[in-house]
């Protein structure tokens, strides 16, 4: 004989329905939060933020979820007013190709040979004053950098053989 024939369903106390109303309500309130709040922007915010070649909009670690062509160039940064005597910095394929190898050298010493560039945010420990490099290997590499010092991120692309430079002072 089933045990399921002896399992009386018993009604909901009439607290039981209201918490469960509650929580109903709670989770349709938290669900509409977090779409109006969502922090990650819209691919066409992105890809205009993006071609600005800096973002205060774009947070660490964002990748676009639609790869499309961007318009930007390879560009150097000078990231001036830092306060410590190192940063971290950030650095990751926003584009969400996990192929790409670059080479990256603070202060003409390499300290990442043929590193495979991914969507995963890596995190590299500068020196203030410095000047990082990152060059591309096998072919164009589009990257993001952040120094969590500063709010904006800033987007760069690189060619096979060419490099870009990150000037960090005090």
């Amino acid at each position: 004989m089933s045990r399921d024939k002896h399992i009386k369903k018993l009604p909901l106390t009439t607290s039981a329905q209201n918490i469960r109303g509650i929580l109903l309500i709670f989770s349709i309130l938290l669900l509409a939060f977090s779409a109006i709040f969502n922090s990650s922007p819209s691919t066409e915010v992105a890809a205009t933020e993006i071609s600005k070649q800096y973002s205060l909009e774009i947070d660490s670690g964002y990748v676009m979820e639609i790869p499309r062509r961007l318009d930007i160039n390879p560009q150097n940064f000078i990231i001036e007013e830092f306060t410590q005597s190192s940063s971290r910095m950030l650095i990751w394929d926003f584009t969400g190709n996990n192929q790409n190898t670059i080479e990256i050298r603070v202060n003409d010493e390499i300290i990442e040979q043929n590193y495979s560039l991914s969507s995963e945010v890596a995190v590299f420990d500068i020196p203030i004053p410095s000047v990082v490099t990152i060059t591309g290997v096998d072919e164009e590499v589009n990257y993001a950098v952040k120094f969590p010092e500063r709010l904006y991120t800033m987007f760069n692309t690189v060619a096979s053989n060419q490099s870009n430079e990150y000037q960090l002072s005090r």
